[in-house]
């Protein structure tokens, strides 16, 4: 596994390269298309096993982030279909380069779709599919998308309409969804995308293999799918299609997989010609370094990935990004791409990887709790590449900045925490902040009495929810169980205080005030007068964020979180 960044045609574009064993460059080889936005984050640990897999069976695999997504250069906003295929055609030619005699393009949900279109401007290139869970048409991937912001907007009272939405796009305003700035430009280009659209004689050359997750052996593939396929083999072309039991894992809130998925995509391409040339391997050649700079680091027989952001100036002091939730380095919205990056140019070197079991490191994930030997191995690679640095400075967000807590009492080389919206999860928690602050906001707001009037309550349901979470809030009714599996939930605020109790150095919280996570560390801290009195040290620091979500998703925000970052490591 080799990571780097390679200049592209619009900037910077992060790549990892899984090449075979041995020495020899294979001639057959896999370009992989990502997901779209946020299934992209939630999709990466299954993509990196993938081109694992594949790589075992002889074929070179290439995963990309194109240009705004991942950790390439560029912001969301700035990124249009037209970008990004010309990204791809950028790729398939580097790759031909190397030698490959036959390319097939892994194309994941919008990325699939993005790899039928290839087909109209490089058929030269492509001879061969493999589609994930296609998304057909774009106008579908949109409609989902938009809808992302319509339910952050529930829980504000925010009134705004799908035709709203829309509205603003079409008029030619850029639009934040979910922490991506959506442009207008990328809008009209995706929603006006369809594999329907494909002519005949061109799909009539492909060797199409079609697979999509279903909950159950007896499902079959979509309706939609099936038609569409129909008419591909119709027009010629060689398609073998598979429903496979397994989990959404490009949506699920929490990390999920599909392995029969794995099997049956190497099963398929197994097959592919193969080959190789005798020249130098990846492996042997130099990494470049840079600004920023992809490396890999060994936590108890595993290979981790990260990158370093290297400031303009040494600096005897380093921050650590341990990322939070079933994510990737790069986080839920890019937040920490945009974070490491302005902090290294205020001098400070930015270390970010993912532990065990997540994004493209190897091995197995058994939880937040588990990952102190991923932190100090981190710790050790940060150090033997930027020999300067002498302490380290953790900033997690959510169940990573617990787990950071958990770990800097142990190591002398953590001097700070930044601790961004601290996980305290226990159901009578989550219960009690959901009645203080979720249905108090929603009463009081305009778009709640304007769906009471119009009869688009659901009166009874809500009712209904309601009852539960008093029940819940008082003990009298036990939830579903806590969304981070064998943690003693109830236990989490008083081990916390415990922890951030034995270490010594500085503390930084950054709490929002549109989030129950944040919400419940609050109440946990005001029922607790000794971790209210252990918070009123000179060491530790609040800032609150009244109008942010949990992961700052808007820019203002973020650049609030970083400027007070910044502001703070300034200050000691």
């Amino acid at each position: 596994m080799h990571p780097e960044f390679i200049q592209g045609p619009s900037g910077r574009l992060f790549t990892l390269t899984f090449m075979p064993p041995g020495d020899r460059l294979p001639t057959s080889w896999v370009l992989h298309l990502p997901a779209f936005a946020e299934e992209m984050n939630k999709s990466r640990h299954m993509v990196s096993w993938q081109a694992r897999q594949l790589a075992l069976q002889g074929h070179g695999v290439l995963v990309a982030d194109l240009f705004g997504t991942g950790d390439s250069d560029g912001d969301f906003s700035q990124a249009d279909w037209i970008c990004w295929k010309q990204d791809v055609r950028f790729l398939l030619q580097r790759i031909e380069a190397l030698g490959a005699t036959e390319i097939t393009l892994w194309g994941l949900r919008v990325g699939a779709l993005l790899a039928v279109d290839m087909l109209k401007t490089a058929p030269e290139l492509v001879r061969r599919l493999s589609l994930w869970q296609p998304v057909i048409n774009g106008n579908q991937a949109i409609a989902q998308f938009l809808r992302l912001r319509l339910a952050a907007g529930m829980m504000t009272g925010n009134g705004e309409s799908m035709a709203d939405l829309k509205q603003i796009l079409s008029a030619g305003e850029r639009l934040e969804v979910a922490g991506y700035g959506l442009s207008p430009a990328l809008y009209e280009q995706l929603s006006a995308q369809s594999m329907n659209d494909i002519p005949a004689e061109t799909i009539s050359r492909t060797q199409v293999n079609w697979l999509e997750v279903v909950a159950a052996p007896e499902k079959p593939l979509n309706l939609q799918s099936q038609k569409l396929l129909s008419r591909w083999q119709e027009a010629g072309c060689s398609v073998r299609s598979e429903a496979i039991v397994g989990e959404p894992f490009w949506t699920t809130q929490e990390l999920a997989t599909a392995p029969h998925l794995i099997g049956c995509t190497t099963d398929l391409l197994i097959h592919a010609g193969l080959g190789s040339t005798p020249v130098q391997s990846p492996a042997e050649r130099e990494i470049a370094t840079d600004d920023e700079r992809p490396l890999t680091f060994d936590c108890r027989g595993e290979h981790l990935v990260a990158v370093l952001h290297n400031p303009s100036s040494e600096s005897r002091r380093a921050l650590l990004v341990v990322v939070g939730g079933p994510q990737y380095r790069v986080g839920s919205h890019r937040e920490f791409v945009l974070l490491s990056r302005k902090l290294a140019k205020s001098g400070y070197p930015v270390f970010r990887f993912d532990y065990r079991g997540m994004g493209d490191s190897e091995g197995d994930y058994t939880g937040f709790e588990n990952i102190q030997d991923d932190i100090a191995a981190a710790i050790d690679s940060l150090q033997s590449s930027m020999s300067g640095v002498e302490e380290v400075v953790i900033w997690g967000l959510c169940d990573a900045a617990t787990a950071a807590s958990f770990y800097a009492a142990s190591d002398p080389r953590v001097a700070g925490l930044v601790l961004a919206n601290p996980w305290v999860r226990s159901e009578e928690g989550e219960a009690r902040a959901f009645l203080k602050h979720y249905y108090i906001k929603r009463i009081l707001s305009l778009g709640f009495w304007r769906k009471v009037l119009r009869g688009q309550l659901d009166i009874a349901q809500s009712a209904s929810s309601l009852q539960s979470n008093l029940k819940i809030a008082t003990g009298g009714e036990q939830g579903s169980g806590d969304t981070q599996p064998n943690i003693p939930a109830v236990s989490l605020a008083i081990r916390l205080e415990q922890s951030l109790r034995e270490f010594k150095g500085q503390v930084l919280f950054i709490l929002s005030g549109n989030d129950l996570t944040a919400a419940e560390f609050k109440d946990a801290v005001e029922a607790s007068r000794g971790f209210k009195g252990l918070l009123g040290e000179s060491r530790f620091e609040q800032f609150h964020l009244e109008a942010s979500d949990h992961t700052f998703s808007r820019h203002e925000w973020l650049e609030q979180a970083i400027q007070r970052t910044e502001s703070w490591l300034k200050a000691w």
